[in-house]
């Protein structure tokens, strides 16, 4: 049931952001309260698995963005927590007009031949499903960033795992 009903929020989400209701959005939240939001609702997630995350704001705590990103930070730190092996980092830098936010773990990464794939509805990386979601988590994050002006990309983490890169006008 579970299962359902976040499968039925995130596809209300995408449909909302396919009528355009975020380019109406005029609310404005601090970098700091939607990132404490995101790590909060991973919280139990994170406390299960033995993990803590590591938020790095670097002065970026009093910048100004769409309280939507409370989102798509959850479901990059999901993400992150659920295939980390001990270390999952949130980090933002501002610069060039505009803001930069990673979320980054160590965890066994995605292979280079399933990155163009992971933005997909319901692609999932994992052949047996047994891993918790629907498979729209990354989907609706790029929507959201992208509506948002953005762009959210990724990479190969360092030293190894995967890193989420999101890129937003200033």
């Amino acid at each position: 049931v579970e299962t359902l009903v976040s499968l039925v929020d995130d596809l209300f989400e995408l449909t909302q952001l396919d009528a355009g209701a975020l380019e109406a959005e005029t609310d404005r939240a601090r970098l700091g309260d939607v990132v404490r939001s995101a790590v909060e609702a991973c919280r139990a997630q994170a406390l299960e698995k033995g993990l803590a995350v590591e938020e790095r704001l670097d002065g970026t705590a009093d910048a100004r963005c769409s309280p939507r990103l409370v989102r798509v930070l959850q479901n990059l730190l999901q993400n992150a927590i659920r295939h980390s092996d001990g270390r999952v980092v949130l980090e933002a830098r501002s610069g060039g007009g505009g803001l930069t936010i990673a979320v980054e773990d160590d965890g066994e990464g995605i292979p280079a031949h399933a990155r163009d794939r992971v933005f997909e509805p319901f692609w999932r990386g994992d052949p047996a499903r047994s891993t918790p979601g629907a498979g729209l988590g990354l989907t609706l994050a790029r929507r959201i960033v992208e509506t948002l002006g953005g762009a959210i990309t990724v990479e190969d983490g360092v030293p190894r795992g995967t890193r989420f890169r999101v890129v937003l006008p200033g």
